[in-house]
């Protein structure tokens, strides 16, 4: 699925697996409560929920950029 709007080519293949644990540590150490999460169809993607409530578990605000499917 692609949208008209993709200009990043780079993320069309490849990416890697990581643990929610990891990606939550990856967040805080930013140390940002504003976290946007998107990739063009961001909530087709089965673990989008867990990330997007363990953030809201811990008062980050979050944004959902989405393509509308889901």
């Amino acid at each position: 699925m692609r949208c008209v709007w993709c200009d990043s080519e780079y993320t069309f293949t490849g990416g890697e697996h990581i643990p929610l644990a990891e990606v939550m540590a990856q967040v805080r150490a930013f140390g940002c409560k504003l976290v946007e999460v998107t990739g063009g169809e961001p909530l087709a993607q089965k673990s989008a929920f867990k990330l997007v409530s363990a953030l809201c578990d811990e008062d980050f605000e979050v944004l959902i950029e989405t393509g509308g499917y889901v």
